[in-house]
């Protein structure tokens, strides 16, 4: 527990789901959480339980990780208020569900504007204090960024963008002491399952069987015990696990499986 406490803990897209399970399980070891989203009344929620947790500091920032500006404002605050970063949590993100060749241009242009840009405008600015603190970058993905899955071309091609980036960061930084950490959940019961972008931008309705999902609060201890572990990357729940495997020695099967439970 003493690993992260009083340590300085940056979240996006905390609002909900992940982004605040993974704030509030950070904020029972002990951290001093920062959380950041565009909805700030529920954000001030956040930051109260997780002060309530933690019996420590945690501050909002409204952030919308679209814009440049709110990213860099979102790490000149922190730094403003506790002078340096140890963790910054890349979470920030929504989803799709539609064919790709009915899908209107405008939706996947907003993935990767959300999920792939808006990674990198978060992350620039933190990397001068994550080399002075050699701290960790998480970045949540997904089991669609080793896998790709039907309706959701957009939100794999966001994913498997984010792979490649930070991949490719993580080469750059490792002599600066610099850790990446890659989360791929599989299905997770959150609020942007709910959100999901159909065709031509409506919510589409979750139909997702609760015995193929993972609860957040789960998601969010694995990536606790893996940012104190230094992994590299995990690939979470028994599904995920299976189908990341069969992708790599059995791909016919993995897309007959794949297709079929989509379905």
């Amino acid at each position: 527990m003493d690993l992260f406490r009083q340590k300085i803990i940056a979240v996006t897209g905390a609002s909900s789901g992940i982004g605040l399970e993974t704030a509030l399980a950070f904020a029972r070891e002990g951290a001093v959480l920062c959380v950041g989203a565009r909805r700030r009344d529920l954000l001030n929620d956040v930051a109260a339980r997780c002060r309530e947790t933690s019996r420590d500091q945690a501050l909002p920032f409204t952030l919308d990780v679209t814009n440049q500006q709110s990213c860099k404002d979102f790490i000149k605050e922190i730094i403003e208020n506790y002078k340096r970063l140890d963790v910054l949590v890349i979470n920030a993100g929504i989803t799709m569900d539609a064919l790709s060749y009915e899908v209107d241009p405008s939706i996947l242009r907003e993935l990767m504007e959300v999920n792939y840009f808006g990674a990198i405008q978060s992350v620039l600015p933190a990397i001068p204090y994550l080399i002075e603190s050699k701290g960790t970058i998480v970045v949540i993905s997904s089991i669609t960024g080793k896998r790709p899955v039907p309706t959701r071309s957009g939100y794999c091609a966001s994913k498997y963008a984010l792979h490649g980036f930070f991949e490719s960061m993580r080469l750059e930084l490792k002599s600066k002491g610099v850790h990446i950490l890659m989360v791929c959940p599989g299905f997770t019961d959150t609020e942007m399952q709910n959100n999901r972008r159909g065709k031509d931008g409506t919510p589409v309705p979750n139909k997702i069987p609760r015995k193929y999902t993972m609860s957040a609060s789960a998601v969010a201890t694995k990536i606790v015990q893996a940012t104190r572990r230094r992994k590299k990357e995990i690939i979470l729940s028994a599904v995920g696990k299976t189908i990341v495997f069969l992708t790599r020695w059995c791909p016919p099967l993995a897309d007959y499986l794949v297709c079929k439970n989509m379905k």
